[in-house]
C-alpha cells in the first residue's frame, strides 16, 4: 500500500520575519484608529519633475535632471530611481497613476515645514503626524556600514506672542529604516498633544520634518502621503499594516501580509468569508511569541488548506494587549471549482509524504515517485472524492535520503502536478 488516508484538515502555518516584503498590495493606512485627516500631501501626479513649496530654504537643493548623487538634493517625481542602485518603484498613494513622491539624497536638516491655518481654531487634544518612507538603497549598497534614514517629527503651534511652541511629545524620532531587497514603504509618525491655551485660540499648526543623518553613503529615500490629523484616542494603531495578498496554491490558498511596525502586539487572527463579507470565520490564531513592540518590517504567511470554492475574502484582525483592534484591508480570491488542486506538505520530509487534494468531482489519480535519473520507483492509483482530501504516502519510508520527483496524473494521463521532494536522513 503506497498511502494511507486521513480525513483531517488542519491548517498549516508558516511565519517569517524579514527585512523585505515581496508581492504585496500596499494601500494607504490610517495611523490612528480614529484619525480625522485635515491635511494630506500626496505630491500629485504627472511625468514632469517639480519642486515643492514646503521644502525648507537652505536645506535641500532641487535637481531637475541627472542622477541625485550630491548630498542634500531632491526632486518631486513619479520616478524613484535617482541613481542606478536605487529601487525603481511607484509612489505610495493608492490608485495614483503616475503618482509623484519626494525623492531625496538626504543630509541632516529640518527639510520640510508645512503650516495649516484654521480660522475657527484648533481644539486642545491629540494630533498625529505621519508619512510613508522607502529606503531607496538595495541591500549591499554602501556596505558594510550604510547610512540609514532616521526621521523626526515636530508639531508646533503659534502662540499669543507669535512664537512657535512645540506640542507635548515633540519631537518624535523614528528608528532607522533598513535597506530592503524589494521596494518597501514603511509608515512613520507620532502622536502629539496640544495643551489648553484658553482664552487664546490656536489658529495655526505646523509640521516640521527633520533628517537626522549627516550626508554620506546611504540615507537615500523617498517620502509620500504626509498627513496631519486629529487622533482622539491618543495613540497610534497597534499595528501598521503594509499590505495583504491572497493567491491559490495547489489545493489551498496562501495569505501573505506584512507590518511596518507593531506596538503592544498580542495576536493576529486570519479571517475568511465565503459570502462576500456578510459574515466572517476565524480560521487561524497567531499569538505573538516575541517582542510586543517592533519597528522592523515583518512578513507573515498562512496556508489555508480548505478555502472553499468560488469567491473568497480574507482579512487580518490584529489585537493588542489592551484589547484594541485593527483590521487589514480585505482581499478577494477566485477559486476555480473545475480544476484539481494538489499541494505537497512538509517538504523536505523524513518518513511520510502528505498531500492535500481539492477536486471538483470524484476522480481517479495516479501517483508516481521518480528518481532524479528518471527511474519510476513507486506507482499507485486511487480515488479522491469531491472537495478536500488528504493522503499520506507511507511507502516513502523505504527511500534513501535524496531528491525525488512526484508526479500526479489523471485517469487519461494528463499531468496534474509535479513536485520536487527532498528526503532527509532520519
Amino acid at each position: 500500500m503506497l498511502f494511507s488516508t486521513k480525513l483531517k484538515y488542519p491548517l498549516y502555518f508558516l511565519i517569517t520575519s524579514v527585512m523585505s516584503v515581496c508581492c504585496l498590495s500596499v494601500q494607504s493606512q490610517s495611523f490612528c484608529s480614529d484619525e480625522n485627516v485635515f491635511w494630506l500631501e500626496t505630491f500629485g501626479t504627472g511625468t514632469t519633475v517639480v519642486t515643492n513649496p514646503d521644502v525648507t530654504a537652505g536645506s535641500l537643493t532641487f535637481q531637475q535632471t541627472g542622477g541625485l548623487s550630491a548630498e542634500g538634493t531632491y526632486r518631486v517625481s513619479n520616478i524613484s530611481q535617482g541613481l542606478p542602485e536605487w529601487h525603481n518603484t511607484p509612489d505610495h498613494t493608492a490608485n495614483d497613476t503616475d503618482g509623484r513622491m519626494m525623492v531625496i539624497n538626504g543630509q541632516a536638516s529640518d527639510f520640510f515645514i508645512h503650516t495649516e491655518t484654521r480660522i475657527n481654531g484648533f481644539a486642545a487634544g491629540n494630533y498625529s503626524a505621519s508619512l510613508f518612507l522607502i529606503n531607496l538603497n538595495t541591500p549591499g549598497t554602501c556596505a558594510p556600514n550604510p547610512l540609514l534614514p532616521v526621521i523626526s517629527f515636530r508639531i508646533e503651534y503659534l502662540n499669543a506672542n507669535n512664537n512657535w511652541v512645540a506640542l507635548n511629545n515633540s519631537p518624535v524620532t523614528t528608528t532607522a529604516v533598513a535597506q530592503s531587497a524589494t521596494p518597501t514603504w514603511v509608515s512613520l509618525g507620532g502622536v502629539f498633544v496640544l495643551p489648553s491655551t484658553s482664552p487664546f485660540v490656536v489658529t495655526q499648526l505646523r509640521i516640521v520634518i527633520t533628517d537626522n543623518v549627516s550626508g554620506g553613503c546611504g540615507n537615500d529615500y523617498a517620502i509620500d502621503d504626509i498627513k496631519l490629523a486629529t487622533c482622539p484616542s491618543g495613540s497610534p494603531l497597534p499595528v501598521s499594516f503594509l499590505g495583504i495578498s491572497a493567491a491559490k496554491k495547489g489545493s489551498g490558498a496562501i495569505i501573505n501580509w506584512a507590518t511596518a511596525s507593531e506596538i503592544n502586539h498580542k495576536a493576529f487572527y486570519v479571517e475568511r468569508s465565503n459570502n462576500n463579507g456578510t459574515s466572517w470565520s476565524r480560521i487561524a490564531t497567531i499569538p505573538n511569541t516575541g517582542n510586543q513592540n517592533s519597528q522592523t518590517t515583518k512578513n507573515y504567511q498562512w496556508y489555508d488548506a480548505q478555502p472553499g470554492t468560488s469567491v473568497i475574502l480574507y482579512r487580518i484582525r490584529q489585537e493588542d494587549i489592551d484589547g484594541k483592534i485593527s483590521l487589514s484591508r480585505t482581499v478577494k480570491l477566485n477559486i476555480d471549482a473545475n480544476t484539481t488542486g494538489i499541494t505537497v506538505l512538509e517538504n523536505p520530509f523524513k518518513d511520510l509524504i502528505t498531500v492535500d487534494f481539492f477536486a471538483a468531482s470524484r476522480q481517479q489519480i495516479n501517483a508516481s515517485l521518480i528518481s532524479v535519473n528518471g527511474k519510476q520507483l513507486l506507482r499507485e492509483s486511487f480515488y479522491i472524492n469531491k472537495g478536500y482530501n488528504r493522503k499520506i504516502f507511507s511507502a516513502a519510508q523505504q527511500l534513501e535520503a535524496g531528491t525525488y520527483l512526484m508526479q500526479f496524473t489523471s485517469a487519461n494521463g494528463n499531468v496534474l502536478h509535479t513536485a520536487t521532494l527532498v528526503k532527509l536522513n532520519k
